[in-house]
């Protein structure tokens, strides 16, 4: 694997790797400071609810992230034009979601508007998968190999890729919450795009993962500017191109579990899409000295901060943290599936499988640890875990005994799915109702 990872990186030149990573970090982080003062200026603020004295904070601060990432983009299409068609694709695609973001923040568009406008932002990448054989629509998946799905695959691309911008946009509302997170799985697809030996994804990876750490330094607490929709929308639209231009579809899922989960439940708890400021009674409630508490009340969202702060109240410095370990969890489960990945569609699974169980006893180490350290997560990290635990044993069970059926193979793992997915809604719902609503 050594040897993927050095040709990958001599093939291109070290300069194009610090050209596309130094620049976007610098473009970002230079615009910030003035965007924070024009925003300011002009009104283009928003208030910080989950402080007593509700600062007035910079908007949309996912402007000066684009401008770092385009110009990152663009870098690459000057220094590697093989893939210049793909790297259009992909910036046409993060652009066209920047600008329904910023529409939004202005305009704050209905849960259906905004909802249908992630999809017209997909037509770039749907367009590149029809006129171009590059992305070959068959993602990979650990144990089970390529898929061969190139037809399904086609409304794939714009259901996926709108979940992955609504999730994100979700999982963001707290200082450096949505930012930090997603600086995450980005690395996570980084280092499976270097142990999968995609160039796409290595690449694609640097310019937003350097504008994302250059904005998180202003996001944090105490957050001087806001990504709103704008960065949101983009960052999502970003890690979900990541994923297809380097077959990484499965990989960006498993990290994303904590942000999934926080969509999923949000959406079941309020009975269907909802902007944030139309649902009534809230996931959390305010109490003395800036703490956040999780809300008692049954009819309150489901939301990943309400479970948290169920426990006890957090400071919102505190919670951002909770929830950027329990990414750290995920994403780390993501990096092992890049790896069964990689053995799979090489046939070194058998061969290199103490490689798979070393790096999975890391990960029960870290687990551990982390639920030692981080006893709000501990009912989340045994939710995260058992997820992707089952989603391997139902991997490897659709390949050692569902394939041989034929033709129904794929009626029958779809019912096992379903089967299983069913299972968790319910107890999930049941234990998430029980901790958030105990001792009312």
């Amino acid at each position: 694997m050594h040897l993927i990872i050095f040709c990958l990186m001599a093939s291109i030149g070290w300069h194009v790797y610090f050209l596309a990573s130094v620049i976007p970090f610098a473009i970002t982080i230079l615009i910030i400071p003035r965007q924070i003062k024009f925003m300011k200026k002009h009104d283009w603020v928003g208030f910080d609810i989950h402080k007593e004295a509700r600062p007035a904070v910079a908007e949309s601060g996912g402007l000066s992230m684009i401008l770092g990432v385009a110009v990152g983009i663009c870098i690459l299409m000057a220094f590697v034009p093989s893939h210049l068609i793909m790297f259009m694709a992909v910036l046409a695609s993060i652009i066209l979601a920047s600008v329904i973001g910023i529409i939004d923040d202005k305009l704050k568009l209905s849960a259906f508007k905004k909802i249908a406008s992630t999809v017209i932002a997909t037509v770039p990448m749907v367009a590149f998968y029809i006129a171009t054989d590059i992305i070959p629509g068959t993602p990979p998946v650990p144990f089970l190999g390529t898929l061969q799905v190139t037809i399904l695959y086609l409304p794939f691309i714009p259901g996926f890729l709108s979940v992955m911008m609504n999730a994100v946009n979700m999982l963001e509302g707290y200082n450096g919450e949505g930012s930090g997170t997603a600086i995450i799985v980005t690395v996570a697809l980084l280092i499976a795009g270097i142990i999968n030996g995609s160039m796409e994804a290595i690449l694609l990876s640097l310019p937003v993962l350097a504008s994302l750490i250059a904005f998180f330094f202003y996001n944090r607490y105490p957050a001087k500017i806001f990504p709103g929709d704008i960065g949101t929308l983009q960052v999502g639209m970003a890690l979900g191109c990541i994923a297809i231009v380097g077959s990484l579809e499965f990989v960006v899922v498993i990290a994303f579990i904590p942000h999934f989960l926080n969509a999923f439940h949000v959406i079941r708890s309020v009975r269907g899409f909802k902007e944030s400021s139309t649902i009534v009674v809230k996931d959390i409630e305010m109490i003395e000295g800036d703490m956040i508490k999780a809300s008692k009340d049954p009819k309150a969202a489901m939301s990943l901060p309400r479970i948290i702060t169920a426990s006890g109240p957090l400071s919102e410095p505190e919670l951002v943290r909770n929830i950027m370990v329990l990414t750290v969890v995920s994403s780390s489960f993501s990096v092992y599936s890049a790896i069964l990945q990689y053995m799979t569609i090489n046939g070194t699974i058998d061969d290199e499988i103490w490689i798979s169980l070393l790096y999975l006893a890391i990960n029960a180490v870290g687990c551990i640890v982390i639920f030692l350290l981080f006893p709000p997560l501990r009912g989340l990290i045994i939710i995260i875990a058992s997820i992707f635990l089952a989603v391997l044993g139902l991997l490897i069970l659709i390949d050692r005994f569902v394939i041989e059926i034929g033709f129904f193979n794929w009626l029958l793992a779809g019912a096992l799915a379903l089967i299983g997915g069913g299972a968790w809604y319910l107890l999930s719902m049941k234990y998430f109702a029980h901790i958030t609503t105990r001792g009312k």
